[in-house]
């Protein structure tokens, strides 16, 4: 449907856009730090949700 694609696409522009500008940052005008470090910051930071989102989730099972 229509407003799932809207979501979709609204989600992964969020997420997408701090990582492609780093990638653009470093290959255009090489390594501008002011630039660099907040959307390092962000994907370290979404890297860490994710983290915790799979080990809350993580299911230990002693059945083998």
């Amino acid at each position: 449907s229509q407003s799932a694609f809207n979501y979709l696409d609204t989600l992964t522009d969020k997420i997408g856009r701090p990582f492609n500008t780093a990638l653009q940052t470093v290959f255009l005008a090489g390594d501008i730090w002011p630039v660099f470090l907040p959307r390092m910051a962000f994907m370290l930071g979404l890297g860490a949700a994710f983290l915790v989102i799979t080990y809350r989730k993580l299911v230990k099972r002693l059945d083998v």
